[in-house]
């Protein structure tokens, strides 16, 4: 099968709390997107998905950068960076004007978007995607397409997603220190519901929930848009920090720990299997602990922030556990139990998320 011809080329950097990621695709005429090169290196110098210290997180971009690009054999120019800190807020918003031009034409809706996000902007928000909903002509809302109708007054109603300015412009800073043109800031919820939802699934209503290191982010997807967003401060770290202070490992051992034997679901084997502990901070054996040992702590955090999302959930009008579809995506839901345990404790239906259209 001969190679796909590639028309555009795309890169991502999503900067988290752990991790910085870089993919590089391209796009084949097709439309299906191919993926030619990722980088990931440890984040350094952000903390709960806001950025502490620019020239750490400069490297890290860079490094990862580079990674990418000697893998995809090309250089990178521009690219869409994802912002995920814990002011991102979800709100629909309206304006209206006075209308004398008779017909609308589409430039006449294209004024209106302009004026309705110079209107709505705030000095200390930035926004980072603006969708129309609606138009309202004479009162009367719910049109799709205003063009070509006859209306004296015409106005428009606009979902917003905004975070707080200073954290974006942080985050824009250090990636541009990488020599990097930003094409657009990206909130991290939106991407991900693009990459792991079909369009049918946000459409009819899903749940997409992100548990990262540091944070946990909720979102509701419904009418095609992302009409609920939320934060928990918490996620994957605080259960290594739990597991090292537990067992008196380094957080590395805890990792490791957790990664290779921890499990949000529990068996009745799991009193029977033994697991090394390594070593300590100072070098001493720590000895051995049982694997319910270990999950029994795993459990605890799981046990602490998980229902919290249900009642944000619940908060954003999702129709109830019986009715609810729920997605996880981020690092912290490969941990081995998580969809099952998800489940149990929301109610509903509840699987891993994976990229739609990826090759």
């Amino acid at each position: 099968m001969s190679a796909p011809r590639i028309e555009r080329l795309l890169t991502g950097i999503d900067i988290g709390s752990s991790k910085i990621a870089v993919l590089i695709a391209g796009q084949a005429t097709d439309g299906t997107l191919h993926v030619l090169g990722t980088g990931v290196r440890e984040s350094l110098g952000v903390k709960r998905g806001y950025v502490t210290d620019i020239p750490k997180v400069d490297r890290s971009v860079r490094e990862a950068l580079e990674q990418a690009e000697r893998m995809a054999g090309i250089e990178v120019q521009q690219a869409w960076v994802g912002f995920g800190g814990g002011t991102l807020t979800s709100r629909i918003a309206s304006h209206e004007d006075p209308f004398t031009r008779g017909q609308i034409e589409a430039d006449d809706v294209d004024e209106l978007h302009m004026r309705a996000r110079a209107r709505l902007l705030g000095d200390d928000r930035a926004v980072l995607h603006a969708q129309p909903v609606f138009y309202t002509l004479d009162g009367n809302d719910g049109i799709l397409d205003p063009t070509g109708l006859f209306a004296d007054r015409f106005g428009v109603s606009v979902h917003l997603i905004e975070a707080d300015r200073g954290p974006v412009s942080n985050l824009v800073t250090a990636v541009r220190a990488a020599h990097v043109d930003i094409r657009e800031v990206v909130a991290t919820m939106m991407a991900a519901g693009l990459a792991s939802l079909t369009a049918e699934q946000r459409d009819i209503g899903t749940a997409l929930v992100d548990i990262g290191a540091s944070l946990t982010h909720i979102g509701l997807f419904a009418g095609g848009m992302l009409v609920g967003l939320a934060t928990i401060a918490a996620g994957g770290a605080d259960i290594t920090d739990d597991l090292a202070s537990q067992f008196g490992t380094s957080r590395a051992q805890a990792e490791r720990l957790k990664c290779f034997y921890g499990s949000a679901i529990s068996s009745p084997r799991d009193h029977q299997d033994q697991i090394a502990l390594g070593e300590g901070a100072a070098g001493e054996d720590r000895g051995k602990c049982t694997r319910a040992q270990l999950n029994a702590v795993i459990r605890a955090r799981l046990d602490h922030f998980v229902p919290q999302i249900g009642s944000i959930l619940s908060a954003m009008g999702d129709g109830g556990p019986a009715q609810r579809q729920v997605v996880l995506t981020g690092g912290s839901s490969e941990l081995k139990g998580m969809a099952d345990y998800v489940q149990g404790v929301l109610g509903g239906a509840t699987r891993i998320g994976r990229p739609v259209g990826l090759a």
